[in-house]
């Protein structure tokens, strides 16, 4: 059996400058994310002529016969909710019979931390050394993200997910027109200082991103002001806190994290869910300067709250006595280099 697992990410600041040409247009700004210690699993081995599918993530398990393994019903939903699992088989060229599948993620669902991009990148790390073939992070970026874009059915896609996954640590990403530029940014100081002054709450609604980045993207490229306004002030925030971040000024970065939050919860009135708002206001009338910042598209899923470190207990404290989930927060250092693939026999 081959193994193999991604990171899960948080967002901090300047997500929506990765759904292309967004940041572009925009000129400037960055996505600065973190990958966290929770991750995504895939397994992979061969078996017998079945391709058996077992998920903690997509709905149980299903066997599907090689006969069923057609582009019509790739097209269609016949494979329920093994589709992206599916998708991704087909993509790396291992959609076939005699294959055993199985995903579990440390993500609740819909949690907005980057979960399906992170298992299709586990899956096709584990298809990779099935084949024995090496792994080109860009290639399956490229896959992967096409393959969610047509499983969303939502518009365009953007490519922050990905990153933290593959590399690990704490990570700036800017926008250029021939691709994405990876800046690792990790530090021991990073890490705790991110650890001790957010803290990561799930509110047990899932969400779906595609149709609240969608409203947002036709509304930026319709020339909504607002939306455009939201969205230069929050590039703006980005490039301020990577700048602060090189320089290992950290103290501010919670306040520059509640900033990009209040600008992205005007963005669209579903990012904000009524309870969150709720839980956030009765935080900070006893811990004043709390920050609220949705995890990906909102809307549901995970929020951070961000905080002073004195104020870390006291938070968490709250969360803990309120309906929603208190998620442990550790930062995953950058990731290895991969090593190379054995010779095919």
């Amino acid at each position: 059996m081959i193994e193999e697992s991604a990171h899960l990410r948080i967002d901090l600041l300047g997500s929506t400058l990765d759904i292309r040409p967004v940041g572009l247009v925009l000129g400037r700004g960055a996505t600065l994310n973190a990958a966290t210690t929770m991750a995504a699993r895939a397994s992979v081995e061969e078996a017998g002529g079945a391709l058996a599918i077992e998920s903690s993530d997509y709905g149980g398990s299903a066997e599907f016969r090689p006969s069923d393994l057609t582009p019509e019903n790739l097209a269609s939903d016949f494979f329920g909710p093994f589709r992206f699992i599916a998708l991704v088989l087909d993509a790396f060229g291992a959609l076939r019979g005699g294959l055993a599948i199985a995903t579990s993620s440390d993500s609740p669902p819909g949690a907005g931390l980057g979960g399906s991009s992170a298992m299709g990148l586990a899956l096709a790390r584990a298809l990779c050394r099935l084949k024995g073939e090496r792994f080109d992070p860009g290639r399956a970026v490229r896959l992967v993200g096409g393959v969610e874009a047509r499983v969303l059915d939502a518009g365009p896609t953007g490519d922050q997910d990905f990153h933290p996954a593959i590399h690990g640590g704490a990570l700036a990403l800017t926008y250029r027109p021939d691709g994405t530029e990876v800046e690792q940014l990790h530090s021991p100081a990073l890490a705790d200082a991110l650890e001790n002054t957010l803290t990561l709450v799930y509110s047990g609604t899932t969400r779906s991103s595609g149709s609240t980045n969608w409203a947002i993207y036709k509304r930026f490229f319709d020339g909504d002001a607002d939306v455009r306004r939201r969205l230069r002030e929050i590039a703006d925030l980005s490039l301020e806190a990577v700048s602060d971040v090189r320089a290992g000024r950290l103290g501010g970065l919670p306040e520059l994290v509640g900033k990009e939050g209040a600008l992205r919860a005007g963005l669209h009135p579903d990012i904000v869910l009524p309870e969150t708002a709720a839980l956030h206001r009765e935080i900070a009338a006893d811990v004043p300067g709390v920050g609220l910042k949705p995890c990906g598209a909102g809307g549901g899923g995970c929020f951070l709250l961000a905080h002073r470190r004195e104020d870390r207990d006291a938070v968490r404290r709250r969360v803990r006595a309120s309906r929603m989930r208190l998620l442990d927060l550790a930062i995953a250092p950058p990731a290895a280099p991969a090593p190379a693939p054995p010779a095919p026999a």
